[in-house]
């Protein structure tokens, strides 16, 4: 705010001296500064048009100036061209703003020739901002270009002083992964997000409160595009990374501090609670939903012991966000407990599984109960039905699965009259399964009527 009126009071000061006329160059080149100055301060109040028309009369006289003392103006110019770039696109005027960038550009590139250490920073954000303009007007295929530079240049700086440029490393990295995956070329984003999470792990080792919120949206993203290519393997060790990092900061005492970088690498659901108020509910859904997710990829790569821990961890979480708030944990509650019940069926432990088949059944019947207009057709409840009536039969407990089994039909027959292309399959199947069952009980006088409702579906 103190700066406005300073700079306010010095272009009234320069403004009788007709740069058009003035022979002093020091003078107009102040002036322009000056002007540009101001132009900055009235962006930083968010006063865009006000400072527009500063920044184009510092244009002007800049560009008159750089006719004749080329190398002193330059820098003004290029500053001013810079800031009008920003304004534009505040204002929504991306193509002129591109315009403007690509002026930019070319004059940076001439300045870091002679002078590398002071103008291939500033080259570095310009070509940052010339990035974005271009992706807001749709010329994506000339991003990747502009992205690929700026890491370049990036690099080159961290080699000069790693200490003080490895963040700008890491953020010009992440944003070129972005465009890649933009354009679905994930495989090839990889190993740029897996250099990002490098950068950043030795960020946080020296400074954790400001690097770790970066660490963790890094690990998240990194763990979620592996799996998205198929290396379940690797996924699983840096959503288990992301799981830890997150959980440290819920154990600080300050949630607020980590508010901005924590809420963007929160899952999607978990956004929208509360940012402070229920911070901590927050970060409890998210760490139970990567723990769910490392017993997934985990199960994916045949490592199922190791993947029931992780899982009996998330399941604990999500019992105490029941208790707080059960319309939005107790899906997740329900799936998860279905998938542990998964886990332990295939880790031979059949017995166990039941129990988690069961809590997880009566949790879709308590929807059907609570709302039934919402939950009438409930595949959710059809598919555990059917898993838990199988971990049974193979608990050799058969009339305990019959109930069971005769409920998942019901709710099989209702999906079907609605959509018969999607559930008659799985009502065949239940039909059919419920033929065996009830021949191995002894009732055979029932099997007949279920074997032929099943034949004809197929049919």
């Amino acid at each position: 705010m103190e700066a406005l009126p300073l700079s306010q009071e010095a272009v009234k000061l320069y403004a009788p001296y007709n740069p058009t006329e003035c022979l002093d160059f020091v003078v107009a080149l102040e002036f322009s500064t000056s002007l540009a100055f101001l132009g900055d301060c009235l962006w930083g109040q968010d006063r865009v048009e006000e400072a527009l028309p500063h920044v184009e009369e510092a244009l002007t006289i800049s560009h008159q100036l750089a006719l004749t003392h080329t190398s002193e103006a330059r820098p003004a110019l290029v500053h001013s061209l810079g800031t009008k770039g920003d304004l534009l696109s505040e204002i929504g005027r991306h193509d002129e703003a591109c315009e403007v960038e690509t002026e930019a550009i070319a004059i940076y590139q001439q300045l870091v020739l002679n002078d590398p250490s002071t103008f291939e920073p500033r080259l570095s954000r310009s070509l940052h901002s010339h990035a974005l303009y271009l992706d807001k007007i749709g010329r994506t295929a000339e991003v990747l270009g502009h992205c690929q530079e700026v890491v370049d240049i990036q690099r080159r700086l961290v080699d000069n002083n790693p200490r003080k440029c490895n963040l700008d490393l890491a953020i010009s990295l992440k944003s070129l992964a972005c465009y890649l995956i933009g354009c679905s070329r994930i495989a090839k984003a990889i190993p740029f997000l897996c250099e990002a999470t490098v950068i950043y792990w030795q960020l946080a080792t020296n400074d954790p409160s400001t690097s770790e919120p970066g660490l963790s949206r890094s690990l998240h993203g990194h763990s979620f595009y592996l799996d998205q290519i198929g290396r379940m393997a690797e996924a699983v060790e840096y959503c288990q990374e992301a799981a830890t990092a997150i959980f440290q900061q819920l154990v600080t005492n300050d949630p607020s501090t980590f508010e901005p970088g924590l809420s963007s690498s929160l899952h999607n659901h978990a956004l929208y609670l509360d940012k402070i108020r229920r911070m901590a509910e927050a970060v409890k859904y998210y760490l139970a939903y990567s723990l769910h997710n490392i017993a997934h990829y985990l199960t994916g790569c045949g490592r199922v012991a190791e993947a029931i821990p992780f899982s009996c961890e998330a399941i604990a979480i999500y019992r105490q966000l029941v208790t707080n708030d059960p319309s939005t944990s107790e899906p997740r509650f329900s799936n998860s407990l279905h998938n542990h019940a998964i886990y332990l069926q295939s880790d031979g432990r059949t017995a166990k599984a039941v129990e988690y088949y069961q809590e997880a059944v009566d949790i879709q019947h308590r929807f059907v109960n609570n709302d039934p207009g919402k939950y009438k057709y409930n595949p959710d409840l059809a598919n555990f039905l059917c898993s838990l009536t199988r971990c049974l039969n193979g608990c050799s407990w058969v009339a305990k699965a019959i109930p069971f089994l005769c409920k998942a039909v019901a709710v099989y027959r209702q999906l079907a009259t609605n959509d018969p292309s999607t559930f008659e399959p799985g009502l065949s199947r239940s039909l059919h399964n419920h033929a065996i069952y009830l021949q191995n009980v002894g009732k055979t006088a029932e099997v007949v009527e279920y074997c032929q409702e099943a034949v004809d579906i197929q049919c």
